[in-house]
């Protein structure tokens, strides 16, 4: 009887325990609402809509509301993600978890890291390892790898002991990590490294483009651009397979779907899947339109239309200036060629239209085309031309603007002190008589003029002014020609080339869009915007970067007094700056704590500097190399960096893997030749790749190996050695080409003291 009593006890704690941890890791989060009108006028952010729920977010805290408005999360996390494959990743604290369809948790947040769903499963880690979980919160794959990304074609990216590979879904490890670093799965593909250099492998492992090249990228249209070591550049498609050899110096936009390539000096070109259409046979070629490109073979320009076929004999024989060849495109049935001292006027056929003498002629538009002329070493003159080559507008002006398709230009006079504008029809009729300063277009609806005090804004149909609610709209330097920026009373915005608003003029500043994030600031703090104007992540930063890569830098600052003994602040306010690295998500990849941060996308490294050391991480925020040396230089040069510890410098290579101990002063750049000079206590010799010496420490002073040898101090003497340390003597010649070789490596050339 004891014993079935102290059974029926046992059970019955084991419901109670079962029943909290149900209560607490499967109660519902969700809330009613009553009144969702005045619940959304109370946030600061709502998202777009995903299986039901609306991320939203309140001050800093993010939560969830229903799509029927009838339910939501309340706001309670400090970071939140949309749903993804039924999940919602969320923050509290340093605790990461999920969000289900049905407004319940998915277990505990428990994880110290995690990623979205994918394909039925996400990565998490626990206990400073990393696993999979399935929609059941249950363990796919122990925690038992320092990485898993999440799952692409059936497959996830895995790290372990530093080496990427890949498993499936079942935790069966396809690819065996082997590789030093890799890239989730696209269109079937995987980007490999190992030992610095590329490759491709489908879903089994199997290596499409062998490791060997210099480098991979992907492609917007898909597929896959390669680099081999040489410089010399290819393609493949989406499967992998080459539409285009690594054989080639370049590889261009040719337009109406065929690409110009280069191959041996000579150009020819191809279809977008690699057939060729014509051989490299041209000694310099233009780009397509109207089914015409303009082709030099020896020194004679012709055209061939988009099957390779000569349509207009080679009988131009003349150029315009380098990179002006869009002269040579048709446009409205013509284009201009040169001939001698003749700039031509000839239709698709090849027959000469007009003979002029026209130092600058531009394409048609509208059936005009501006044409310039030069009167003077600094001064042209400019009219218009119609189809004919008759002059229609006369040369009488100091610029002018292409009409536009409505039939709307200007015309430019100058004078000592500035210069004004006029706008013209394709009469030459002057549209209102009025003088306008920095006229401009804004897409093709709109013309402006570009001055601060003087904002005018015009139909590009009619010419006429129209009311702009704005006091002044510009551009910056290689800002995306799409966008604008707008300025009111109000503050500074964004406006597209429609004139629809991105980001309302309310912030003290604005940038760019750029992976549809824009910094954005007011008086105190930095935050980004998406392309609907939503603050989708806070502004909460005392400096932000915009998004070149799919993470930036952003700093907080601190200020603090000097502390006496006594514990009471004193002295002036010191102002320290603080950097970390976020994800376009807002996520922290790497913690807000250091004195600098280095992003280099090209080799999935962030090196961020500390007081007295260097941390290094991967793009992912995984931490690779925990302070050990005082300077990690990056992997600018190859598949290794310069380290230094207790000041003396080695190397690493991308693993951390010692190539080299820190035992020398310096150690310099590999160039092609694979020698680099190296100094310790005032004497310079040589190592090879493998960092080896080479040529022994004893000289005091030396430069870098060109041309297979070094110039190099011996007891005062200058001397040249070869790359086993043995004195060579090159003639004049061979030293001067040296001499100009070295010259083209900038900052090549150290400067040692004996």
């Amino acid at each position: 009887m004891l014993k079935s009593r102290s059974l029926q006890r046992f059970y019955i704690i084991i419901l109670i325990i079962w029943s909290m941890t149900y209560m607490v890791t499967s109660c519902s989060l969700r809330r009613p609402v009553h009144d969702v009108r005045s619940f959304k006028n109370l946030l600061d952010y709502q998202g777009d809509t995903s299986s039901h729920w609306i991320r939203i977010r309140q001050d800093t805290a993010w939560g969830f509301l229903h799509a029927e408005g009838k339910w939501i999360i309340p706001p309670q996390f400090d970071w939140a993600m949309d749903f993804s494959d039924g999940h919602a990743l969320v923050r509290k604290d340093t605790h990461y978890g999920y969000i289900r369809t049905d407004g319940k948790r998915l277990g505990k947040l428990r994880y110290e890291d995690a990623f979205p769903f994918s394909q039925g499963l996400a990565p998490v880690k626990h206990r400073g390892r990393y696993g999979v979980i399935n929609d059941k919160g249950r363990w796919v794959v122990s925690p038992r790898y320092e990485l898993v990304l999440p799952f692409t074609h059936n497959r996830a990216l895995v790290v372990r002991n530093g080496l990427s590979g890949f498993i499936d879904k079942e935790g069966k490890e396809v690819v065996p990590p082997s590789y030093d670093d890799a890239t989730p799965f696209k269109d079937g593909l995987a980007i490999v490294r190992r030992d610095g250099i590329f490759g491709l492998i489908d879903s089994m492992g199997k290596e499409v483009v062998p490791p060997i090249h210099k480098s991979i990228v992907t492609l917007d249209n898909g597929g896959y651009r390669i680099t081999d070591k040489y410089g010399r550049v290819g393609e493949t498609g989406a499967n992998g397979g080459l539409r285009f050899e690594v054989v080639y110096e370049q590889l261009l936009e040719a337009y109406e779907s065929i690409r110009l390539f280069q191959r041996e000096g000579k150009y020819g070109f191809a279809d977008t899947t690699g057939k060729m259409i014509a051989d490299a046979i041209y000694t310099d070629a233009g780009v397509f339109s109207e089914g015409r490109a303009a082709v030099k073979l020896q020194d004679k320009w012709g055209y061939i239309d988009r099957s390779g076929h000569l349509v207009i004999a080679y009988q131009f024989k003349g150029h315009f200036e380098q990179g002006k060849y869009w002269r040579m495109r048709f446009q409205e049935h013509r284009a201009w060629v040169r001939h001698a001292d003749e700039t031509l006027l000839i239709d698709t056929t090849g027959r000469v239209i007009a003979r002029t003498d026209y130092d600058l002629p531009y394409q048609f538009y509208a059936n005009r085309a501006l044409v310039g002329k030069s009167t003077g070493k600094y001064t042209v003159q400019y009219g218009y031309v119609d189809r004919t080559g008759r002059l229609v507008i006369p040369m009488e002006h100091d610029g002018g603007r292409s009409f536009n398709d409505h039939g709307i230009a200007w015309i430019t006079k100058r004078d000592d002190l500035s210069s004004t504008s006029y706008f013209i029809d394709t009469s030459g009729y002057l549209l209102d008589g009025k003088a306008y300063r920095d006229l401009n277009t804004f897409g093709s609806r709109y013309i402006y003029n570009d001055r601060m005090q003087e904002k005018d804004f015009f139909d590009a149909r009619t010419a006429k002014a129209i009311d702009f609610p704005y006091t002044n709209i510009y551009r910056n330097q290689g800002m995306d020609e799409r966008y604008f920026f707008i300025q009111a009373d109000s503050g500074t915005g964004l406006m597209d080339t429609a004139m629809r608003i991105i980001i309302p003029p309310k912030y003290r500043t604005v940038e760019s869009l750029y992976r549809n994030r824009a910094v954005v600031g007011d008086e105190e703090k930095y935050g980004y915007c998406d392309d609907k104007g939503r603050t989708i992540i806070p502004l909460i930063y005392d400096k932000a970067s915009y998004f070149r890569y799919a993470v930036t830098e952003v700093q907080q600052r601190y200020q603090y007094r000097r502390v006496e003994s006594m514990g009471r602040e004193t002295g002036p306010i010191n102002t320290i700056w603080k950097h970390g690295v976020i994800d376009i998500e807002g996520k922290v990849v790497v913690p807000i704590r250091y004195q600098g941060i280095r992003i280099d996308n090209e080799n999935n490294r962030i090196i961020a500097k500390d007081s007295a050391s260097y941390d290094v991480y991967d793009m992912h925020g995984r931490l690779l190399s925990a302070g050990e040396y005082e300077y990690v230089g990056g992997f600018y040069y190859g598949n290794r960096s310069s380290i230094r510890k207790n000041g003396k410098v080695g190397a690493v290579d991308y693993l951390f893997r010692e190539l080299c101990p820190p035992i020398y002063d310096r150690i310099g750049t590999f160039y092609a030749e694979d020698m680099a000079w190296v100094v310790n206590e005032g004497k310079i010799g040589y190592l090879n790749k493998d960092y080896e010496i080479k040529i022994p420490l004893i000289y005091e002073d030396g430069d870098i190996f060109v041309m297979g040898m070094a110039k190099v101090k011996l007891h005062g003497e200058e001397m040249y050695v070869d790359g086993e340390g043995k004195r060579v003597y090159p003639d004049e010649q061979t030293i001067l080409e040296r001499d100009k070789a070295i010259e083209k490596i900038k900052n090549a050339v150290p400067e040692f003291s004996s």
